[in-house]
Parts: structure tokens; sequence; C-alpha cells
């Protein structure tokens, strides 16, 4: 016999989903239904705040064992061939970005609605997507996709990471998994008490993990996307930070000098033209910046620390400390860097 959590089916998707923040569900047994309850096997004893939040029990059940699965694109060229046998499967793509619930991928050009539709079936079925979205470049000032949607319904969805919530709609936000490394390690640098500035905020994607674990005393996250903004402000709020940030919906370069420990600039492509005012931001004694770039590989650190000294020198100031990290390769021959600088 199991502790099961037995939670009415209409909660079941979010509990699931903050047991598994907790780390509390068992994934060597399946999840099972039973008289409009669903049963989520358990690794140890949930709080009462989690039972009483979604109207659960704790029982117990012998619960089936999972079987143990094929790899993900084996199983989906199982389902590609019942969906679309027309399509090779050599087409299939085997990279893809689950967002939540919501399937971002590239689908091979030349196919018809029906045979997109089938494919982004398989895909669904397999990797338990509520809908998939067609999943092109991102360019422009907000950083946009060039998506559209090819099945189910609704791109807005909730995604977790590192026991953050980020709202958004995959069909409209960019949201980079590769990403995910340095969020988690910008959510480990302490800032004990300080007043942090988030020049490029988004939807919170540096915002969220340093309010929630690095315990500053405020973060202003500035965003000019009125869409971006309405998710972080959305997100401030779904992850219970409202007391640690400030959300403003407007250009960055308007944000008041002299006030700032810190800064944080996680955006690429024209950075560098902000860093004199990033550098004014900071108190007069000096403090961090957070400065990312992306650079060819043999001008790594020569080009983005010097931009950082002649950004300091503007206002007398030296480089005190600095560090490179790689957060990713970019494209052949460019990395995406950032570069962790002390000024003053």
């Amino acid at each position: 016999m199991t502790h099961v959590f037995s939670v009415p089916k209409e909660k079941a998707q979010e509990a699931r989903l903050a047991l598994e923040e907790r780390m509390l569900v068992d994934r060597h047994l399946k999840i099972a239904e039973e008289g409009g309850r669903v049963l989520i096997p358990l690794l140890g004893t949930p709080e009462k705040d989690l039972l009483d939040a979604f109207n659960a029990i704790l029982v117990e059940a012998d619960m089936a064992f999972r079987e143990r699965p094929l790899p993900p694109m084996e199983m989906i060229r199982k389902m590609a061939r019942k969906w679309t046998p027309s399509i090779s499967v050599s087409l299939l793509p085997e990279k893809w970005e689950l967002l939540g619930d919501v399937l971002c991928l590239r689908l091979p050009p030349g196919l018809s609605p029906k045979e997109e539709e089938g494919l982004a079936k398989a895909y669904a079925e397999v990797l338990g997507a509520r809908s998939v979205v067609d999943y092109g470049p991102i360019g422009g000032q907000f950083r946009e996709p060039t998506a559209r949607s090819v099945w189910g319904e609704g791109t807005v969805t909730t995604h977790l990471e590192n026991g953050v919530r980020y709202k958004l709609d995959a069909l409209r936000i960019m949201f980079s998994s590769g990403n995910i490394d340095e969020r988690i390690r910008m959510a480990k640098i302490p800032m004990d008490g300080e007043r942090v500035v988030d020049m490029f905020a988004g939807i919170g994607y540096f915002t969220l993990p340093v309010a929630l674990y690095s315990c500053p005393r405020l973060v202003d996250a500035y965003e000019i996307n009125p869409l971006a903004y309405r998710f972080l402000k959305e997100n401030v709020a779904l992850n219970g930070v409202e007391g640690k940030v400030r959300v403003h919906n407007e250009d960055n370069r308007k944000c008041p000098e002299g006030k700032a420990d810190r800064v944080l600039m996680g955006y690429i492509g024209t950075t560098h033209l902000f860093l004199d005012k990033a550098v004014s931001i900071l108190k007069n004694e000096g403090g961090w910046l957070h400065y990312h770039e992306t650079c060819p590989e043999e001008l790594i650190p020569e080009r983005p620390v010097g931009r950082l000294k002649e950004a300091a020198n503007v206002r007398g100031w030296s480089l005190l400390e600095h560090n490179v990290h790689m957060i990713k390769s970019y494209a052949p021959g460019i990395v995406h860097l950032v570069v962790d600088a002390r000024v003053g």
C-alpha cells in the first residue's frame, strides 16, 4: 500500500505541480483516477496547507508501477506513423521546448495543414502537451518569436523552473530554456539587503529568481514591452514577491541614477549601448553589473571587458574585479556570455 494524495479531478494538474515542486511525487508509480478524484502517489507526507489548498485527503492505495518508457523520440516516431504516415520519420524535429503544457518546435516546411495537425498530435500525445506552437526565429526590439499555433487551444501557460513560476503566452513571449543555468546561478548570488535594478526584466526571467532566493531589499524591474510587463506583474504576484519587487512599464533610461547596489542587464543584441546608463544607476560608491553580450569567440574577453572599462571610466571609475561566464553557443563562432563586474 502507498501513501496517496487524493484530489478532485479539476484541481489535479495544479496539485501535481505543487507536489513536484516540493519533490513529493513518486515517479515510479502511475497516477490513477477513481470516482472523480485523481490519486497521486507520494514519497513523503505533504503539509496541511497543501491538503487545504486543493481540497485533498491522504489515503492508502495499491498503485501500479510505471512501465519503463521508450525514449521520447522513439515514441514520437511510433505516434507519427499513426497520425502522419505520409511523412518520413527523418523529417521529424528532434529538438523542442515544453513551456508549461505548451510545446514549441519547428515543423518541417511544406507540410499540408492536415499533416501539421497530425504531427503536432503525435508530439503532444507523447510529451503531454495541451497545445503545439510552430516556433520560428526570435527578433525585434522586444525579442518576440515568429510563431503560430498549429494544434490545441490556448497558448498561455505557467512554466515551473527551479521553484519559480513563469506565466507567459508561448505564442508571443520568448522564453529560452537554454538560459536555465544562468537563472539558477543568479539565484545563488547573495544580494542581502541590496537594491537591485533589472534593466530588461521581460516576464521576470532574472527578477523572480533573484527576488525569491538572493535576499535583496528591493528589485526595480523595468520592461518596456506592454505584454511582457503584464505577465511580469502577474508573475510577481504568482510568486509572492510583491514586497520585494517594484515593476515599471517604461524605458529603463528613465531609471533614477545613483540608487542601486547592483544592475542586471539580461538582454542581448544592443546591450552595450545601455552600459553608460547602467553605470550611472549605481550608487556613488559603485557596485555590481551583470552584463550580457553575444560575442565572437576570438574577441573574448577583450571586447566585453573593454566595453565595461570604457563605461566605468566615463564616471571616473575602474573595474575592481570581473568574471566572464559562458552561457551557451548562440551561433557558429558566437557565444552568449555574461560578465559579472564590480566597478567603483
